[in-house]
């Protein structure tokens, strides 16, 4: 890497093709920084080894639970995890082209690659991190998990990384009750289902700028630079996101294998993070009529 004049290039034919904010070159950066290695499985460096993917159910959980467990069926403790990473990249038809860019007071020259990456995005999900699932002696079912996932997305248009964070706790109640009739209406007796779910999910969005803080950082000359990183500071991202606070009730009673009637109640509380917009609350009820009908 070169200085000259306050611009900053690569010597053609020594250098290794990593130029400053070159998009290949944020790329490999990136992939290091966020999954840890920098290993890839194909000649142009786009794509990474793939993350791994798993699902753990424990059954038996019951045996382990003192005193509570002769209420109880079965108590199965699950975990599961899912990671992706996409890449989005373009051929270029004028490669070869010098080209230069400003960043502070310097300008970066550099060639155009035949192939260069323009979006990046990594997805880690422990969905649920731990959940445990208990069916009843007297026919309750319940359940109740820890959800915690990093969805993080960077623009190599922009050099900005957006990062979210969600972690929230869901849980959900179902019960049957059986040969229920309801009075003065019906003389037969049927099944009632009774379903209760909520969840209460923290989101927390933050962006950063890449350029903005190397642009703040080399506004003096090659001599007055300070050359330790951790002499600056980055810029305070933009931060935005919401909290969620979601239930609903649902009462169905069949009929029939045919003929099955449902009353649904739904809430929603939507609690910005950001000061330019408002909670808002939504109160959603419904009848619904369902009729399967069938031919052979």
């Amino acid at each position: 890497m070169s200085f000259v004049d306050n611009s900053i290039s690569d010597s053609l034919g020594n250098a290794d093709g990593r130029t400053i904010l070159e998009r290949s070159t944020v790329q490999e950066d990136f992939l290091a920084a966020y999954l840890g290695n920098s290993r890839v499985i194909d000649s142009r460096g786009f794509i990474p080894f793939p993350l791994p993917n798993w699902k753990v159910n424990l059954t038996g959980v019951e045996n382990l639970l003192p005193f509570i467990n002769r209420f109880m069926q079965r108590a199965t403790l699950s975990h599961s995890y899912s990671g992706s990473y996409r890449m989005g990249w373009a051929r270029n038809n004028d490669a070869g082209a010098e080209l230069s860019r400003s960043i502070g007071s310097y300008t970066v020259d550099y060639i155009k690659p035949e192939y260069e990456p323009n979006s990046v995005n990594i997805e880690q999900r422990f969905s649920p991190f731990a959940q445990l699932s208990i069916t009843w002696t007297n026919g309750l079912r319940t359940q109740i998990g820890y959800d915690v996932s990093r969805l993080t997305s960077f623009a190599l248009s922009n050099f900005q990384v957006t990062e979210k964070n969600s972690k929230g706790v869901k849980f959900s109640v179902n019960y049957t009750i059986k040969n229920f009739r309801i009075p003065f209406l019906f003389a037969a007796t049927n099944n009632v289902d009774i379903t209760l779910n909520g969840s209460l999910i923290d989101d927390l969005e933050e962006s950063f700028l890449l350029d903005t803080d190397l642009t703040n950082a080399l506004n003096v000359g090659s001599e007055e630079i300070v050359r330790d990183p951790t002499q600056y500071e980055t810029t305070e991202p933009r931060i935005s996101g919401q909290k969620r606070i979601n239930g609903s009730v649902v009462l169905g009673y069949r009929f029939s294998s045919t003929l099955q009637v449902n009353l649904d109640y739904t809430f929603s509380q939507i609690d910005p993070k950001s000061t330019r917009t408002f909670r808002r609350t939504t109160h959603d009820i419904r009848f619904n009529i369902r009729i399967n009908i069938r031919s052979s």
